[in-house]
């Protein structure tokens, strides 16, 4: 359907030693699928930083309210404590 996107799928662990070296090669954006919160801090924090665009999905385990679900820039998501993180 779309010849020209290249798809590179990665399973490594995520950590402030791997970070740099996994997303080397200046990818046009990232979707995160990960369930490790710390993981998921480290690789959205980076991808800021180095302004890549990432895609994040939030698993919340049922504990939060379904209609609470928003498409924002993750630096607005405050209200949602198990979204909400610090971010460098």
């Amino acid at each position: 359907m779309f010849p020209h996107i290249e798809v590179e799928t990665i399973k490594a662990p995520v950590t402030e030693k791997t970070i740099a070296k996994l997303l080397e090669g200046n990818p046009s954006f990232v979707v995160d699928c990960m369930d490790h919160p710390e993981a998921k801090a480290v690789l959205i924090d980076h991808c800021l930083e180095h302004k890549i665009k990432v895609i994040t999905a939030g698993e919340t385990s049922l504990k939060c309210n379904p209609t609470l679900i928003q498409i924002t820039d993750i630096k607005d998501v405050r209200s949602i404590i198990c979204l909400s993180f610090e971010l460098s």
